[in-house]
């Protein structure tokens, strides 16, 4: 990742690597400790696994052995006198509770905190200076495999759904934070900024605490409660409902009343069930979710979050399937958001990557098939001047070949055939499904992104009308963040050719990256939790890829 982020550590690891291979090894270079200890145990972790002094085996980064070369097998969390602070600012980040998902026992801290005892018992002798050595090993194999999971490295780049995210070396990260000192900032700036991330790490704590207190009584059994019914008692129902907040104490009765109405009607709009105030068999294997699951939920949509871009200079557009909104990153921070309408069930929007490199004004629509033999042509036997009207061409050939040719010259009795030689383009104009602006990113699924005349549909809440493309809310507003860093189109001068008719192709000065995505948990601005149903299998997928 070519960011300046990534180039600023860069230089900061460079200037400093002389210093750093000269704090560690102030200690007793007579005693060969450090050659016979620490060089085999590097070694042993260039085949992925980590011995510590007690036997256990640890796996390894597989940046431990280039790093420790770079520093000529120097310590470099220790001096003269033991560890210095910045080992005692790396330990408290580890021993900070579990958050995001990333649990403690992947950084050994139990061996780290045995290492750093063996050492103060041991002083200056030769087996304290092994506990040192083997410290020193142990923190850096910490560091590496915490700033590779921080960059979603949990899972390796063909087992993601999204690639070409980047990764900023973890050893050249480690350099930064030995040469300030500042560890947990380092660290902290691998982090997501987006504020939907930062929302899901504060409900991913909420439902850890809620699993450590043991969670929340699992309801099952044929036959839910409802108002009048029989099945599960109302008493398991609220408390039920009073776990996750949609109810907020069992004060106030013990039957199905109002209270209880509005509390499970938010969890139906939680899940997103149907909100009719039921444990009708949907809300009831919602109701059967336990915490652990939620908690995984939690962890899956984390992981894909850390795959996205940071830095600074990082900008892309993030297109949320999930609530039908597309958001311009730039920088880590929101910089315009809008709503989207994205394909029907038929015609899901895939998931996927890509990146967009031109924006057509005034584009012209090439119909596709599905779309010409399912609505175009039987519209045309209906009514025959349907073509005319609309303001479709009929293009006969492909390519170089093709050419627009009159509607009479076409045999339309053979459209149904699979060799009919023709196709469909409606000109740019107020009836153009794709509206004024088209934004054009290579991708097998032949998805783009465009304007839209039905303004209407962006009042609804669920927005599935589109064959697979997407349809913008603000393409205007888009068109002019993304031209700005080409000379000679600002805004005035994108409006004056959307006034002219004029068709005009405009390259981006830089591409900019397009991730389709779907969240199964999304956290709203007030902290209200939504979970859906895996539609893609994503989480599946990556749950099946961590098994692995």
């Amino acid at each position: 990742m070519k960011s300046a982020f990534r180039v600023g550590l860069f230089l900061l690891a460079a200037g400093c690597a002389a210093c750093l291979g000269g704090r560690g090894p102030a200690l007793p270079r007579e005693a060969p400790v450090l050659d016979t200890y620490l060089r085999p145990k590097i070694r042993q972790a260039e085949g992925r696994t980590l011995i510590a002094a007690d036997g256990v085996m640890l796996p390894a980064a597989p940046e431990l052995g280039a790093f420790y070369a770079r520093h000529r097998d120097h310590l470099v969390w220790s001096g003269a006198g033991g560890p210095l602070p910045v080992a005692d600012s790396f330990l408290e980040v580890l021993q900070a509770r579990e958050e995001e998902g990333l649990s403690r026992q992947g950084y050994h801290l139990e061996a780290i905190e045995a290492a750093w005892q063996g050492w103060r018992r041991g002083g200056g002798s030769r087996r304290g200076l092994v506990r040192l050595a083997e410290l020193d090993l142990l923190l850096t194999n910490a560091f590496l495999r915490r700033a590779a999971q921080l960059q979603g490295n949990r899972v390796p780049p063909a087992a993601r759904q999204w690639t070409g995210g980047g990764l900023v070396e973890p050893d050249l990260l480690l350099d930064s934070a030995l040469a300030d000192g500042a560890v947990g900032g380092v660290l902290d700036r691998l982090r997501p900024a987006h504020p939907q991330y930062r929302r899901l790490v504060q409900a991913w704590s909420v439902y850890h605490r809620l699993q450590s207190a043991g969670g929340w009584e699992v309801l099952v059994g044929s036959d839910p409660p409802r108002q009048g019914g029989q099945g599960w008692t109302e008493a398991a129902l609220r408390r039920r409902l009073v776990a996750e907040g949609d109810l907020d104490s069992l004060i106030g009765g013990t039957g199905f009343g109002e209270q209880v109405d509005r509390a499970l009607r938010r969890f139906q709009r939680r899940h997103g069930l149907a909100v009719n105030g039921r444990v009708d068999s949907p809300t009831g294997a919602a109701l059967g979710v336990g915490v652990e699951e939620r908690l995984r939920q939690l962890e899956l949509n984390l992981e894909r979050w850390r795959w996205l871009p940071l830095g600074p200079q990082a900008r892309y557009l993030l297109v949320n399937l999930d609530d039908y909104t597309l958001d311009l990153v730039e920088g880590g921070q929101v910089a315009l958001e809008m709503k989207v309408i994205a394909g029907k069930a038929q015609w899901r929007t895939p998931l996927f990557n890509s990146d967009l490199k031109q924006i057509v004004l005034n584009p012209y629509w090439n119909v596709p098939p599905s779309i010409a033999r399912e609505e175009v042509l039987p519209a045309l036997g209906q009514n025959p001047y349907y073509l005319e009207e609309r303001g479709i061409r009929v293009v006969g050939g492909v390519g170089d070949q093709a050419r627009v040719v009159p509607p009479d010259s076409v045999d339309w009795e053979r459209a149904d055939q699979e060799d009919w030689p023709y196709t469909f383009m409606q000109n740019p104009g107020p009836d153009n499904p794709l509206g004024q602006i088209k934004f054009l990113l290579p991708n097998p699924h032949h998805v783009y992104l465009h304007d839209t005349p039905n303004r209407e549909l962006f009042f609804r809440a669920a927005r599935d009308f589109s064959h697979g493309c997407i349809r913008l809310e603000k393409s205007l507003e888009l068109a002019v963040h993304l031209l700005a860093g080409n000379p000679d189109w600002s805004r005035s001068r994108i409006r004056q050719v959307l006034e002219s008719g004029q068709t005009r192709q405009v390259d981006l000065a830089h591409r900019v990256p397009v991730y389709f995505a779907y969240w199964t948990v999304g956290v709203d601005e007030e902290g209200l939790v939504y979970f859906r149903p895996d539609l893609y299998g994503a989480d599946a997928a990556l749950q099946e890829a961590w098994g692995r």
